[in-house]
């Protein structure tokens, strides 16, 4: 789940997560209310979601509380906060700007986390 107001940033990077998970499903959302606001959690087995805000605003928008009600990992774009304080939290960091690159490494990751689980 990708959390992006922009829609040319949240396609280029669902198309780039898709080529870097193959089987993936993408869905963005252009606020962290607006995947709150979902009835139940997406039907997925191990749900991410990828936001810029910043760790101030994950917690104060309910974003925080809404991923660990879906069993969610939480991937924040770099900006506002140094990727240790994001790691602190058991999240990860994705750079910002992206690459395909980036991408790549993001899902290799992911996968280690969730064969580590």
């Amino acid at each position: 789940m990708i959390v992006e107001t922009d829609p040319f940033i949240a396609r280029d990077m669902s198309d780039g997560l898709m080529e870097a998970a193959p089987g993936c499903t993408v869905e963005i959302f252009r606020s962290a209310e607006e995947l709150a606001d979902l009835p139940s959690a997406p039907a997925a087995p191990h749900p991410v979601i990828v936001t810029k805000l910043s760790l101030e605003a994950i917690e104060s928008s309910g974003l925080a509380t809404t991923a660990a009600r879906m069993g969610a990992t939480i991937v924040v774009r770099q900006g506002e906060d140094p990727p240790e304080a994001v790691a602190a939290r058991g999240w990860l960091s994705l750079p910002t700007p992206f690459t395909c690159e980036d991408l790549f490494e993001l899902a290799s990751s992911l996968r280690l986390r969730i064969s580590a689980a």
